[in-house]
């Protein structure tokens, strides 16, 4: 390959990891990948790695983990790598200017959702959460306010319009708790587009439950909201404000996830209500 370009790789969850892959099988070179911190996860607050940087260890490829882009010396760190090009991807730090400045080929930002519809940190959540029946990859070049396709000319940057625009903003963990009056539909959704994180969740006899997955169902008969309607044969049926919900991984606090059989082993829930 003739067309080979230097770049550095920004980004850190699973989503930016095929996009590392796929730049890296082409034959470009990475000249470093930036990600963030090691964070503190779980009950041992064990340092947890992200997995854009365990795939960057595994092709044995230069890391950078900065807490912030925002320092003196950040854009002359990146300049030592001597990019053309930066592709990022969920990186989650901003890119000030002096950065978007150093690669000679600009930024190039792949963001999950088709602009302008869901711009900001969340777009695949957002999305899961509207219910949206159609969604996308765009590609753009970053400013202040492909790859081979952009090295060759024939990439035509166009304006995003305004009309259209919804914002995606950063998922909150209150967001993830579980109003029972809700369509199934809509907690279905929830519980969706908050799996790994935060989880969505209920309240069962003053405990945490989460529910990690779950499928919305016609109610037969109806029953008030968060009421468990089934709780035998391996089926945990939840009436929601319309429909029900039916429960298929479940967990209490400090213990694993649980199909609804083995959870209904060891608790009883028949007639039970949850949100309480």
């Amino acid at each position: 390959m003739t067309d080979r370009l230097r770049i550095v790789f920004a980004g850190t969850p699973d989503f930016a990891v095929p996009a590392l892959d796929a730049l890296h099988a082409a034959g470009h070179e990475i000249a470093a990948v930036y990600t963030q911190p090691d964070r503190p996860a779980g009950r041992g607050q064990t340092l947890n790695e992200s997995p854009v940087k365990r795939r960057a260890v595994e092709l044995d490829l230069p890391l950078e983990q900065p807490a912030t882009l925002r320092t003196a010396g950040a854009a002359a760190d990146l300049a030592a790598y001597r990019p053309e090009l930066m592709v990022v991807v969920a990186y989650g730090l901003i890119l000030p200017p002096a950065i978007l400045g150093v690669p000679r080929l600009g930024c190039w930002n792949i963001h999950a959702s088709l602009l302008p519809r869901w711009r900001g940190a969340a777009p695949i959540q957002r999305a899961i959460l509207a219910g949206d029946t159609t969604t996308g990859i765009t590609i753009m070049k970053m400013d202040a306010g492909l790859v081979e396709q952009c090295l060759a000319g024939r990439l035509v940057a166009v304006q995003q319009p305004d009309e259209g625009a919804t914002y995606a903003a950063k998922i909150r963990k209150p967001e993830a708790v579980i109003d029972w009056r809700q369509p199934s539909a809509q907690i279905d959704r929830q519980v969706r587009a908050f799996n790994p994180w935060p989880v969505a969740e209920t309240r069962w006899q003053g405990q945490q439950l989460r529910i990690w997955e779950a499928e919305s169902v016609a109610a037969n008969g109806g029953g008030e909201p968060g009421r468990v309607l089934e709780a035998e044969g391996g089926r945990l049926l939840v009436a929601a404000g319309e429909g029900a919900l039916h429960l298929h991984r479940v967990q209490l606090a400090g213990r694993r996830a649980m199909t609804p059989a083995e959870f209904l082993n060891a608790h009883p829930l028949a007639g039970a209500r949850l949100g309480e």
